[in-house]
């Protein structure tokens, strides 16, 4: 009962997809394993909840860099999903493409499909939603406009069109370089995560998905270097499950290289000083991650300046009211509702305007 063809480590951003897509032959047995718990959490639904959810140990990692020279040595946060929908089911919701030029950049270095021209298609046969690149497409994804337009989040873009930037009706075009209102991963008032989106719908449909969370993934196995199986930790026991065809990593750019090294794939001598057996010798697995620098500014604003006032006090009764009646209102939300790419010298920044945080 443990041998699965395709076993697949992490049900996120991800996994999830795989998981959709694999087990759409019926003559395919696919295991979808995940640490977390179920995202059966009301604060995960609720798109506003993302608030509660940034250092949750319960649905998130709580990850922290190593000191940061150029940082004065501080450690940064580094927030991840642990739970059905992986990440998806804690951010910000906000819907952007890569930049064009990443994808094609990316080809350019020898990995062929990886253009932007390639990509596309998978894109837009992901979603469904307003897009302005191809109107209503019919993917599972659903990608809406925010369900609130506050009147500084329209102050916000005037003001950088008149710096010069061009209004944008979509980001995901591929050029982002402009100002406009984003798109969110939220259907109906509720979040939308690669799990809701893509493998709730099935689940009891799909008898040959198996999907265990709480399981730990301590190891990959291998017969010589073919991947056959893993050893997972779940309710304090070790437990393996052996893969006929394939073991699919999906456990995130921190922790599928990190599963990795653990097995034995990496750079043989520092495996060999952590007592690791070396499978493969492989010193690029755990090198050259990058992700965006993010710096956070607040500034005192007047009333109308952020809607902080509606969700402070009494009223933020009310707006929960609202949301509980209508799946409406400010907890409808995502993160950011409006924000203006630009070029300063030769690097790309983002300005986006949050309400809620009074920015």
């Amino acid at each position: 009962m443990n041998c699965y063809d395709y076993i697949i480590v992490g049900a996120g951003s991800a996994g999830c997809v795989l998981a959709r897509r694999l087990s759409e032959d019926p003559g395919t047995r696919v295991l979808l394993v995940e640490a977390g718990p179920p995202a059966d959490d009301f604060w995960i639904r609720t798109p506003a909840g993302m608030g509660k959810l940034f250092r949750s140990e319960r649905y998130n990692w709580c990850f922290q860099t190593e000191p940061v020279p150029t940082l004065r040595n501080r450690r940064i946060y580094w927030p991840r999903g642990k739970t059905l929908g992986g990440s998806s089911a804690i951010n910000g919701m906000v819907y952007v493409r890569g930049h064009a030029s990443d994808f094609d950049h990316w080809r350019d270095l020898g990995n062929p499909g990886w253009a932007w021209d390639d990509v596309l298609p998978y894109f837009r046969r992901s979603v469904c939603g307003p897009t302005a690149e191809d109107g209503d497409s019919h993917g599972l994804l659903t990608v809406s406009d925010p369900s609130v337009l506050h009147p500084a989040a329209l102050a916000f873009v005037e003001a950088a069109q008149r710096t010069g930037l061009a209004r944008l009706n979509d980001f995901n075009e591929g050029e982002h370089e402009g100002v406009g209102m984003l798109r969110a991963t939220i259907r109906n008032g509720v979040r939308q995560s690669t799990y809701d989106a893509f493998v709730a719908p099935i689940v009891g449909c799909r008898p040959n998905l198996d999907i265990r969370t709480g399981a730990h993934v301590r190891k990959v196995l291998f017969n010589g270097v073919t991947a056959t199986g893993i050893e997972a930790e779940i309710d304090g026991q070790i437990q393996r499950f052996q893969a006929a065809r394939e073991v699919v990593l999906c456990a995130g750019a921190l922790s599928s290289p990190h599963l990795l090294m653990l097995s034995g794939i990496g750079d043989g001598e520092q495996l060999r000083r952590h007592g690791i057996a070396t499978v493969a010798h492989l010193p690029g697995v755990g090198q050259n991650l990058q992700d965006h620098f993010a710096v956070r500014m607040q500034a005192r604003t007047t009333q109308e300046g952020s809607y902080n006032q509606h969700l402070a006090g009494w009223r933020k009764y009310a707006a929960g009211a609202r949301y509980l009646m209508t799946k409406g209102g400010y907890l409808a939300l995502g993160s950011s509702i409006a924000a203006a790419f630009f070029v300063a010298g030769r690097r790309s920044a983002m300005r986006t305007w949050k309400s809620a945080s009074g920015q």
